[in-house]
């Protein structure tokens, strides 16, 4: 009897979380013919316990108010809301492939009902954003955590791309192969980061790109020595380091009028932004914040049209000026 009645149970779970949800659910009935469809039989009071038995172990079964009667797995692991929230955050990544993006929309829908998985399909889908092109990027994230939790060292190649948008491999400084001892991974401006230990960088730190790494090898044990400053903090590394360019940050100082506030916490966050009113009427103020002087930076800035100026220091303000001089004189070259 036991026999029978393991098998039955499991497919009655089976079937509830395949093919039920709040909106959907199956009468008695319906489930015996799902049932009987892989030879099981099976009575309504056995079905009745085997639903106790469920919940008991866990599993949100629920009796709907329909006429017939009809039951349903109610609650899952994540809310209907939860899952469009990731499946979206999935869709729009830049940090992983089309074909990538596509299959683990198919696993993450395995976890819905049939229903619920058929309308996520039909949802509409942001278009417009770049892909990686990395289709390796899966399994060098793996390689990377998997050295990380054995604390070996990684070899690899780092792509660029030529002018005919061939991917092609960059030699290190010294012309050796690259290998490092991978510290952190760090997800920032839609892409993934690779931190690694490097003696001559700041924070004795450098950054690649996950989606640019080819050849993926690990090592041997990596050095105990290799890690970054003791007074190192991550968060402020990646509120700091936009782009992830391996500079050196410093306090920076904007004239921003009040309109664009929101703007700038926007797009430095609010932990670490200082603001002082420069007027009476409220109209502009100072802003302080912690960021390294590079092209993204600058871009950032520039985006506001002259409407956000950088007032401090005089060597990020001259580093900015050459910027756009350069920008606009390479233009006038056409």
């Amino acid at each position: 009897m036991a026999n029978e009645r393991k098998p039955r149970i499991l497919y009655v779970a089976k079937i509830l979380f395949e093919q039920t949800d709040p909106e959907h659910g199956l009468t008695l009935p319906e489930i015996q013919e799902r049932l009987q469809d892989h030879s099981i039989p099976s009575e309504r009071k056995a079905l009745y316990r085997d639903f106790a038995a469920l919940r008991e172990a866990g599993f949100d079964i629920q009796k709907l108010p329909t006429r017939p009667v009809s039951y349903c797995l109610g609650q899952r692991l994540f809310t209907a809301a939860q899952m469009a929230l990731i499946q979206d955050a999935v869709r729009t990544s830049r940090s992983i492939t089309e074909a990538n993006a596509l299959e683990l929309m198919e696993r993450l829908r395995s976890l819905q009902s049939a229903h619920e998985a058929a309308r996520s399909r039909a949802d509409v889908h942001v278009t417009g954003r770049a892909k990686a092109q990395n289709d390796a990027v899966m399994t060098t994230l793996a390689q990377i955590q998997q050295a990380m939790a054995e604390k070996r060292d990684l070899s690899f190649e780092y792509l660029r791309y030529d002018t005919a948008l061939r991917q092609v491999p960059t030699a290190a400084a010294d012309g050796m192969t690259r290998v490092k001892t991978p510290l952190f991974l760090v997800y920032a401006d839609d892409n993934y980061y690779l931190l690694v230990f490097d003696e001559h960088a700041p924070d004795r730190l450098r950054s690649y790109r996950v989606d640019r790494m080819a050849n993926v090898m690990i090592r041997g044990a990596s050095d105990a020595s290799h890690k970054p400053d003791p007074t190192f903090d991550i968060r402020r590394f990646e509120r700091e380091r936009l782009g992830m360019y391996n500079g050196e940050p410093v306090r920076i100082a904007l004239s921003v009028p009040g309109a664009l506030m929101g703007s700038i916490v926007d797009l430095f966050g609010r932990e670490g932004t200082q603001a002082v009113p420069a007027d009476e009427e409220g109209k502009r103020a100072t802003v302080h914040l912690i960021a390294a002087p590079s092209p993204v930076f600058f871009g950032q800035i520039a985006q506001f049209g002259g409407d956000v100026r950088i007032v401090g220091p005089s060597s990020v303000m001259r580093a900015y000026e050459e910027h756009l001089e350069g920008c606009l004189a390479a233009q006038s070259d056409l």
